[in-house]
């Protein structure tokens, strides 16, 4: 499907009555939307505009798209121990962490043990805990 190469953009601007509600709906959208959305949403209105077919619009759109015949895979790895108290059993924690690559390390029931501890212990990670 393509324009004529005489049909008007999404908003034709060769009437002031026409260059004012063009200013109107952009400045709407500049109210309405997040300083991100609106960049974007001219950038779209911008290429709209000033495409002369609808089909070379959409081949210009293609290069961004996703090619759905390639999907995406990511592994995450993840090693969970149920110490029931760290203190006994941190031989094993540091046999594990130095015998396993993962991406995250869950260590449950540690019991009661410093804060510092953990930090210092494990500074090469990023610590959440409850």
């Amino acid at each position: 499907m393509s324009l004529s190469a005489t049909a008007p953009p999404f908003f034709s601007c060769t009437t002031s009555s026409n260059a004012n509600r063009h200013d109107f709906f952009v400045q709407k959208a500049f109210v309405s939307l997040s300083s991100f959305e609106f960049n974007l949403f001219t950038s779209i209105l911008r290429e709209w505009e000033s495409s002369p077919s609808l089909n070379a619009l959409f081949s210009e759109w293609q290069k961004f798209a996703r090619d759905s015949g390639k999907p995406i895979v990511s592994n995450l790895q993840v090693l969970s121990f149920n110490v029931h108290r760290l203190d006994i059993r941190w031989p094993e924690v540091t046999l594990l962490i130095s015998s396993f690559s993962f991406d995250i390390f869950i260590l449950l029931e540690t019991g009661n043990s410093d804060i510092a501890f953990y930090e210092r212990n494990f500074s090469n990670y990023k610590l959440f805990f409850q």
